[in-house]
């Protein structure tokens, strides 16, 4: 019995060493990228670059480990095809973690519509203007745009969003109406 008790403490001392050893050997240079959309889920395969150089990919999870030679300020992009490109600053600090947040067409376009609701209305234009960025042809958020550039009073931008509606028929009663309200100068 104490044999086993003794092995175990023997392993355990053999395994703390070993971990620690790991860290030492260059771990504490890395720096982590963690990054997430607006649904709070990990963005896969998110193409991390500083300055010019392509450093990686975040993994399934949205996480990146870097490690940069100076303890100085970066500038860096983080694309992924469909998404809107964020650029950021950060300084190097090894260990530190950067948080960034990516957003996608339909999002942007929730956002718009959240904002919308809570009558926020310059903050719904930049996000539907963000979806229409990454898919000018969304009818949805084309019509969102209509709506908000309506509620802003700003009518006749609100109908040149109507007439890029590729689907005019199946919302024919819907973008009619709005447009009479624009060449009114009434609001929705």
């Amino acid at each position: 019995m104490k044999t086993k008790i003794l092995r175990m403490i023997l392993l355990s001392v053999i395994v703390l060493l070993c971990s620690c050893a790991s860290n030492k050997a260059g771990n504490d240079s890395i720096m982590y990228l963690m990054i997430y959309d607006y649904e709070s889920n990990g963005v896969q395969g998110a193409g991390f670059y500083v300055g010019d150089k392509f450093l990686g990919e975040s993994d399934v999870h949205g996480r990146f480990a870097f490690a940069l030679k100076d303890e100085k300020e970066y500038s860096a992009e983080i694309r992924k095809t469909g998404y809107r490109t964020e650029k950021i600053t950060f300084s190097y600090q090894p260990s530190g973690v950067i948080y960034v947040k990516m957003g996608n067409a339909a999002q942007f376009t929730s956002l718009a519509e959240n904002s919308l609701d809570l009558k926020k209305y310059n903050e719904a234009l930049i996000y539907a203007n963000y979806a229409l960025e990454l898919d000018s042809e969304r009818d949805d958020t084309l019509y969102l745009k209509a709506i908000i550039l309506n509620k802003i009073g700003n009518f006749s931008e609100s109908s040149d969003c109507l007439s890029k509606i590729k689907r005019q028929n199946e919302n024919k009663t819907y973008i009619e109406e709005l447009k009479k309200r624009n060449d009114k100068r009434e609001n929705l």
